[in-house]
């Protein structure tokens, strides 16, 4: 799930064409993935929870209506959401070359979060990968 925000701050800066459609596949990859899972996690939402009207505070982030796990409910729902959250995933689309930008665009944090989604080419002259 981190992989998504890592890789929407990375898309924000200018690289190659090529590079720019390359990592545009995969955020779109990604955000399919990311949908997946939202979509099942909220199903064990209302399957372990009961839905009710959100309050004006509420409304601001989470739209017209909660759903709310009890208490005696919420061990077999986070165990059901971590099985989820477990699931292999393949991602069918080339990792981002991290030698395609310049050091500076991208933080350490983000190269953990995005894991097996980035890779790196050492250049073979400091021209091959110049983005800019």
């Amino acid at each position: 799930m981190a992989a998504e925000p890592a890789l929407t701050r990375l898309a924000e800066n200018r690289f190659a064409p090529r590079h720019s459609y390359a990592l545009a596949k995969l955020v779109d990859a990604v955000k399919v993935e990311t949908a997946r899972f939202t979509t099942e996690r909220q199903k064990l939402a209302v399957q372990y929870g009961t839905t009710r009207e959100a309050t004006p505070e509420e409304r601001a982030t989470m739209g017209e209506r909660v759903i709310n796990v009890p208490p005696e409910r919420m061990e077999p729902f986070v165990a059901d959401v971590t099985e989820l959250a477990e699931v292999a995933v393949t991602i069918e689309v080339a990792p981002f070359d991290l030698a395609w930008c310049n050091g500076d665009l991208i933080s350490a944090r983000d190269i953990c979060d995005l894991g097996p989604l980035v890779t790196y080419t050492p250049p073979t002259d400091d021209s091959q990968h110049r983005s800019l």
